[in-house]
């Protein structure tokens, strides 16, 4: 792995060791701390030195800023494991690469316009779901639902199936899929019944929320 600083100047090469039964880099923790990293790009060793007419280069934004490589590191664990899936189907080499462009570029950083070089166009950004609803309305994701579809047919369950319902709301929109969803945010709400006792005996038209009613 290889990574570079603001300057896009190369700062150091990391030669990893991947573990196949915890799916982490040896030395995982060690990765989360590098420091100032604007981009890093892994590789299996020998395509590394390979020319980009050689090989292609998977771009992944990541929400990580310059400081914080901590949560990249976490994406580059999974390309091992789908490198080896790629292979299966193809000879040409893959590389990851990992930009850490904030939370402001990934939602609102201009992408992907006629072919333009000047400007980037990653492969895959990760969003949070106010995020990906501006990138839906400006018209830069996909409808990924035929991919779903090769999933439910290639596992012999549906993708839907393994999860839970409040996904459907937050990373569908007109009945397309847009995103894989890869974590789910739970807030646990509290409430004080002797303050909604109290409004409603004041004749105020106030129902306790689910699961002390079905009213909401």
């Amino acid at each position: 792995m290889e990574t570079y600083d603001k300057d896009d100047s190369l700062k150091e090469r990391h030669y990893l060791n991947y573990n196949y039964k915890t799916s982490k880099f040896d030395n995982y923790e060690y990765y989360e701390d590098l420091p100032e990293v604007k981009y890093a790009i892994i590789c299996f060793e020998e395509d590394m030195e390979k020319s980009d007419t050689e090989k292609d280069i998977l771009v992944l934004w990541n929400t990580s800023g310059y400081d914080f490589f901590y949560s990249s590191i976490l994406y580059a664990n999974a390309f091992p494991i789908w490198l080896d899936q790629m292979k299966k189907k193809r000879n040409k080499p893959f590389c990851l690469r990992i930009d850490s462009v904030g939370w402001y570029n990934n939602t609102y950083k201009e992408i992907c316009k006629n072919q333009d070089k000047s400007i980037d166009c990653p492969d895959l950004i990760v969003l949070g779901t106010t995020q990906l609803t501006h990138r839906y309305f400006k018209g830069e994701t996909l409808d990924l639902n035929k991919y779903f579809q090769k999933y439910s047919l290639k596992i012999g369950k549906s993708f839907e199936s393994i999860l839970n319902k409040y996904i459907f709301y937050d990373y569908r929109i007109d009945n397309k899929w847009l995103a894989v969803p890869l974590i789910t945010d739970f807030r646990i709400l509290r409430f004080n019944l002797t303050t909604f006792d109290y409004c409603i005996s004041k004749g105020y038209n106030l129902h306790y929320p689910p699961p002390m009613d079905n009213y909401w």
